[in-house]
């Protein structure tokens, strides 16, 4: 199997792997939540405990669900950063839809249009991974390309060496 071919199939492999794991600290995080969450809601049944879950446990809990969150995200843009461009452009598309439903319908209020405004710089931040990532991709390539050149150079060379400076018929005086 030629490299070319090797590298393809693991780079899809590790695209797939990413794409799973990412899923899976999605799912795990949600279920958490809700276990945590039913937990809590049963198991406290004095009105000082449930509000005290409600009001300093529960924040903490999203806090750090949120920094987890973010942590995922930022291994995953390392990974691979022209697909995580891309969700980023349709998060923005589709929370700007929802919003905008919402404000057009009357229920507008500076804070929904302050995200409307949000959700262009998240689309404008995509845009940019995606274009980042493609620059790096062709530098890659041009890298590639120049060892490869290089490579062609020292072989051309080793060749000329090779060659013999006299066709064999020659008579060669020597002194």
């Amino acid at each position: 199997m030629t490299n070319s071919l090797r590298n393809f199939f693991v780079f899809r492999y590790r695209a797939v792997l990413a794409h799973r794991w990412l899923f899976i600290a999605w799912a795990a995080s949600v279920i958490g939540g809700e276990v945590f969450a039913f937990f809590f809601k049963t198991a406290s049944p004095a009105a000082t405990e449930a509000r005290f879950v409600r009001e300093h446990l529960y924040p903490i809990l999203i806090a750090a669900a949120v920094f987890a969150l973010g942590l995922t995200a930022h291994w995953y843009k390392q990974k691979n950063q022209h697909m995580y461009g891309v969700v980023e452009i349709v998060f923005g598309i589709f929370l700007s839809v929802s919003i905008a439903i919402a404000v057009f319908l009357g229920r507008g209020s500076a804070t929904q249009w302050g995200s409307l405004l949000a959700c262009a710089y998240v689309i404008a931040r995509g845009c940019n991974n995606v274009a980042e990532a493609k620059a790096k991709a062709v530098a890659q390539v041009v890298e590639r390309l120049s060892a490869l050149a290089e490579q062609v150079a020292k072989v051309s060379d080793m060749i000329a060496t090779l060659r013999p400076q006299d066709p064999p018929n020659a008579i060669v005086e020597h002194d």
